[in-house]
C-alpha cells in the first residue's frame, strides 16, 4: 500500500478534478468514481521484479504520489509528494477450489469499496497468485487523479519495465508531463480569451437543446455504482466491414457508430434532435502525462426519416471534428450554462466510447495478458456504450451498462442485439434513407 514519507508541492485541484471532489462530498460512501481493471497474465510472475516495476512507475508518473485534503480555508487540494514509499500487496488464492472465480468476486467486491480520498494516494495496486503460472494483476485507481487514458498509460510503462527488467535489459527514462503542469496549464486556459470563445461556441451548438431522447418510458433511479452490463463480443470481420464503411466517406468508425447511434435512436423514439454523450481528454497535448483532465461533452444531431446513412455519417464527421476543437470546455460549464446546476435534467442521453486500448498486444516478461474491465469511474445516468479494441485479430467488446432502475436485464439484452445489428444494416447501406433500415 503507498504510504506519503516525504513533502511536496502544494497545488489546487484543476477544474476537472474538483467536479469529482464535489461529487465526492455529495455521496462520500459511493465507489462509482473507482477505476479498476484486472490484467490476467498467462505465465509466472517474478514478484520482487514486478514490485519493482511499480515503483518505479511511481517515479514516472508523479500522480500516483499525489494526496489530497484541504487548505486552512477549506478548500480542496492536493499535494505532489517527493517520494512514496510502497510495497506490493500479494494475495495467495492458489488453494482456493476455483481460484480465478475467487479473484473475479476479490474483485468486484474491492472496486465496490468507497475510498477516503484524503487517506493517502487513493489507488490499490495488488498481485493475485492463481498458481505458479497464472496471476491477475488488480489495480483500482480513483478518477480524481487519472482518467481512463492516464490507467491505460500506467498499465502500460509497468508492462513495459517488468518485461525488460525479467529481460536484464536496461529501463528508459519515461517521457512524461508532471500533474502540476496540467493544473497550471488549466488555470491559464480559464482566464485567456480562449475560454470565453469556447463558451460561445457552446452556447450557440447547444440553444434550444430540449431533454435528450431515452430508451426507456422509465425515470432513471438516483446514482449508484451498480449497473445493468450487457457485453457483446464484435468479431473483427465485422470491425473491419465498419472501417471499410467510414474509409469510404473519409471519416472513422467512431464517427460510423455515433451516426448510426443517432439514427437509432430516432427509429426507437421519434426524436429528431438527439444529444449524444462523447469522452474527451479535455487537454492540450500531454499524451503521456496521467492525471485526471476528461470530460464529456454533447454531439448534437438532426436528423429525419428522409436523412440518408451518408448524410447522417457526414453530419457526425464534422460534430466531432467541431467539438473536439472545442473539448477542454467542461460538461459542468455547460450545464452552468444552460442553468441546470440545480436541475436533474440532463444535456445527454446515451454515451458512446471507443477505447483503444491494446491489452492483447501487451505482454508482461514474454506472457500474453487479457484484459478485465470492472468500473470506469462514472455513475450510468441512461444507457452508456463502451467500446473496447483489442487488438490483433480480437474484434471489439461493446459494453452496453444501463440505469437499472429504467431499464430491465431483458430490455438491455434486447437493446445490445438490437443496436449491433442495425450498426451492421447502417454501415452496409450508405445512399439508404434512416426510415428504411430495419430495427
Amino acid at each position: 500500500m503507498p504510504v506519503p514519507v516525504a513533502g511536496g508541492t502544494r497545488r489546487p485541484l484543476d477544474s476537472a478534478q474538483f467536479g469529482i471532489w464535489f461529487a465526492v462530498q455529495l455521496t462520500p460512501y459511493s465507489p462509482w468514481h473507482n477505476l479498476a481493471e484486472g490484467m490476467e497474465i498467462h505465465g509466472p510472475v517474478d514478484e520482487v521484479l514486478f514490485e519493482q516495476a511499480f515503483r518505479r512507475v511511481i517515479e514516472d508518473h508523479d500522480a500516483l504520489r499525489v494526496v489530497f485534503g484541504e487548505d486552512e480555508e477549506g478548500m480542496p487540494e492536493q499535494t505532489v509528494l517527493d517520494r512514496l514509499d510502497w510495497s506490493l500487496d500479494v494475495i495467495d488464492m492458489s488453494a482456493e477450489e476455483d481460484p480465478r472465480q475467487s479473484a473475479l468476486a476479490w474483485m468486484d467486491d474491492e472496486t465496490a469499496t468507497p475510498v477516503d480520498l484524503t487517506a493517502g494516494p487513493p489507488y490499490t495496486s495488488v498481485l493475485l497468485r492463481l498458481s505458479a503460472d497464472a496471476y491477475i494483476w488488480y489495480k483500482r485507481m480513483h478518477h480524481i487523479m487519472v482518467d481512463g487514458h492516464g490507467i491505460h498509460v500506467v498499465t502500460r510503462r509497468v508492462a513495459d519495465v517488468y518485461s525488460r527488467l525479467v529481460a536484464g535489459e536496461p529501463v528508459p527514462e519515461a517521457d512524461t508531463g508532471s500533474v502540476v503542469e496540467l493544473v497550471d496549464e488549466d488555470i491559464a486556459y480559464r482566464s485567456r480569451d480562449r475560454f470565453e470563445a469556447d463558451r460561445v461556441f457552446w452556447n450557440e451548438r447547444l440553444h434550444g437543446l430540449g431533454d435528450p431522447p431515452t430508451l426507456s418510458d422509465r425515470a432513471p433511479g438516483p446514482e449508484t455504482y451498480h449497473c445493468r452490463r450487457s457485453v457483446r463480443l464484435v468479431p473483427q470481420e465485422q470491425v473491419a466491414r465498419y472501417r471499410t464503411s467510414a474509409r469510404a466517406r473519409a471519416t472513422t468508425w467512431a464517427a460510423l457508430v455515433n451516426a448510426a447511434t443517432a439514427a437509432y435512436l430516432h427509429r426507437c423514439t421519434g426524436a429528431t434532435d438527439i444529444s449524444i454523450g462523447n469522452p474527451v481528454s479535455g487537454r492540450k497535448g500531454h499524451r503521456r502525462t496521467v492525471g485526471m483532465t476528461s470530460s464529456y461533452v454533447p454531439l448534437r444531431l438532426s436528423l429525419t426519416e428522409r436523412t440518408t446513412v451518408a448524410e447522417l455519417i457526414g453530419s457526425a464527421t464534422r460534430g466531432l471534428r467541431d467539438i473536439m476543437q472545442h473539448q477542454r470546455y467542461r460538461y459542468e460549464d455547460i450545464r452552468r450554462d444552460l442553468r441546470l446546476t440545480q436541475s436533474a435534467r440532463p444535456v445527454i442521453g446515451p454515451t458512446i466510447s471507443f477505447l483503444p486500448f491494446r491489452d492483447f498486444e501487451m505482454s508482461f516478461g514474454g506472457h500474453r495478458v487479457t484484459g478485465h474491465t470492472l468500473c470506469f469511474g462514472s455513475a450510468v445516468r441512461d444507457v452508456a456504450v463502451n467500446v473496447f479494441e483489442r487488438g490483433g485479430d480480437n474484434g471489439a467488446e461493446f459494453f452496453f451498462d444501463a440505469d437499472p432502475v429504467a431499464y430491465t436485464q431483458e430490455e438491455l439484452d434486447g437493446h445490445a442485439d438490437r443496436f449491433l445489428r442495425f450498426v451492421d444494416a447502417f454501415a452496409a447501406a450508405p445512399q439508404t434513407p434512416i426510415g428504411a433500415l430495419p430495427v
